[in-house]
């Protein structure tokens, strides 16, 4: 997979297995049965991916808490690690985020 440079110089974490498939491993992670909302919900999901490519934290930014608490924890539940930013050919922690949406009909 491609590496993709940041703002700072360095490249962006990559997911071994790339976009698509760790988006649809997001999904499936995500319990949205137990999410009541009308239109549209959204979540901004924030993680850290780790020197070891490791998802150590993640919180859920949007108006609906419930959504905001299954996306941090779909996130947590992926089973592969990442491979990790590099600055200077160094691996280095990063700020990852994914913008997420539900719609209700």
């Amino acid at each position: 997979m491609k590496s993709v440079k940041s703002q700072n110089g360095g490249t962006k974490p990559i997911h071994p297995k790339g976009d698509a498939f760790f988006k649809e491993e997001l999904s499936k992670n995500m319990n949205i049965q137990n999410i009541q909302g009308k239109g549209q919900v959204t979540c901004k999901l924030i993680f850290i991916v780790e020197k070891d490519g490791s998802i150590i934290k993640a919180v859920g930014i949007g108006d609906n808490e419930k959504f905001n608490r299954y996306a941090e924890l779909a996130i947590l539940l992926t089973q592969d690690r990442w491979e990790p930013a590099k600055k200077d050919g160094l691996p280095v922690r990063a700020i990852m985020s994914v913008p997420l949406m539900l719609n209700f009909d």
